[in-house]
């Protein structure tokens, strides 16, 4: 079948993306915060991750008219450029964070894209149950490969050249992802949504709010958005800020920071047999419970101390297990609202939508973070996690009861019945 194919190449772009991810931005992260723990510098490195869901929407555009290579393959050119100058002005300390700061914008761009490329190719998949499993399987490929970056990381900070050997590792994996990105761009599904109607055409900022005014005029998606923009806004400083907790020896500290970070992924794989075993069960459900979880293992990370290292990879392992649900699930649950003729735009404004969380989530840390301790955002973002799980776990009990009590239906079709 198609789908096999081209979600098999896929898995091997996720797989780039995730080894990226895992030693990249540990690096470039640990570079920047380590003269300095400033919230208003964390604030800065957090949102050069975040401010890449800003393009996402136009980038959706350009997947649904020409596939993903055109961005993808000027992405990539700016990103070499910007890693080979933050290779050559490295003895420049302020010069190297602004360029890291770039870098990691573009690559993380890069790496978004390719993600919404495989939201936009498992959306064609028509049983909601097999796109739980390919979100699954696609997502474990990707934490897969991120933990083989966090090893990478953590074993290059024990060398004494670690910032010039990371600098010539990406430079090979972006090579490797322009390479991959050719046979993707085969896959019928972009091929067959590029080629429907002239829906996918329209203003950017136009399609952003008609996508949102679309998912607001459905009670139950409306709550499930407004507890999602809420979980985002609350665990926006958590990317960034394990590294403050270990900012001494980079050797030791940094190779800690990587294993610790490590135990995240850890838990999305060892979760991907539930994806397995549970595609059946209600997306709501599986939302719900992932979101319970993460908040319990965010939160937990906010109750110890810097030396319980430990601890910290048990909890991030847990809110690893948690994660994971909450992608496979909920991404199906969006992907049961996408339009067939411009499905990455869609998904791109849903990732803008809730990309502006963050720097809200990020700007409250900055204006805060002086008078309160680095431990404190965790407890805070475990606690919008929850909210998120708890309040979305109300809502299947509250369709259930409905569902319960309404007359079946005769002739009708079911579908008719049910908004979501």
């Amino acid at each position: 079948m198609g789908m096999n194919k081209a979600t098999t190449w896929l898995s091997v772009w996720y797989g780039i993306s995730g080894i990226s991810d895992g030693l990249f931005t540990t690096i470039a992260l640990w570079a920047i915060q380590r003269t300095g723990t400033s919230p208003w510098l964390i604030t800065l490195s957090g949102i050069s991750l975040i401010a890449p869901r800003f393009v996402l929407m136009y980038l959706g555009k350009v997947i649904d008219r020409l596939g993903p290579v055109p961005a993808f393959v000027v992405l990539n050119g700016m990103a070499l450029l910007t890693i080979g100058a933050a290779l050559i002005l490295e003895d420049h300390p302020i010069v190297t964070k602004g360029l890291l700061m770039g870098a990691l914008f573009l690559i993380t761009t890069l790496w978004q894209e390719v993600r919404l490329t495989g939201k936009a190719i498992v959306a064609t998949e028509a049983r909601s149950a097999q796109r739980i499993k390919l979100n699954g399987r696609l997502f474990a490929v990707q934490n897969a490969f991120f933990l083989g970056g966090f090893g990478v990381a953590g074993l290059l900070f024990l060398t004494r050249n670690w910032f010039h050997q990371t600098m010539v590792i990406e430079i090979a994996l972006l090579f490797l992802g322009l390479v991959n990105v050719i046979p993707v761009a085969q896959s019928p599904a972009l091929r067959s949504s590029s080629n429907q109607s002239k829906s996918g055409q329209s203003p950017n900022y136009r399609y952003f709010f008609a996508t949102l005014q679309r998912l607001w005029q459905t009670q139950q998606v409306r709550y499930v958005l407004a507890l999602a923009l809420l979980a985002n806004i609350t665990i926006a400083p958590l990317a960034v800020g394990l590294p403050t907790l270990l900012h001494r020896s980079i050797g030791a500290h940094g190779t800690a920071y990587s294993l610790i970070s490590a135990g995240r992924p850890a838990g999305n794989i060892i979760a991907v047999l539930g994806s397995e075993v549970g595609s059946h069960l209600s997306v709501l459900l599986g939302s719900a419970a992932g979101g319970v979880v993460m908040g319990v293992g965010y939160g937990f990370l906010g109750l110890l101390k810097n030396d319980e290292l430990l601890a910290a990879g048990i909890a991030l392992l847990m809110a690893g297990l948690g994660n994971f649900f909450v992608e496979a699930y909920l991404t199906a649950y969006w992907q049961e609202h996408a339009p067939t003729a411009s499905r990455a735009q869609f998904f791109g404004s849903l990732m803008l939508l809730f990309a502006i969380a963050h720097p809200i989530g990020l700007g409250m840390y900055g204006v805060v973070g002086s008078s309160i301790t680095i431990s404190q955002p965790f407890l805070i973002g475990g606690a919008g996690e929850t909210i998120f799980g708890l309040g979305v776990l109300i809502l299947f009990v509250i369709s259930r009861a409905r569902k319960g009590t309404r007359p079946k239906p005769g002739r009708e079709s079911v579908s008719r019945s049910e908004g979501v």
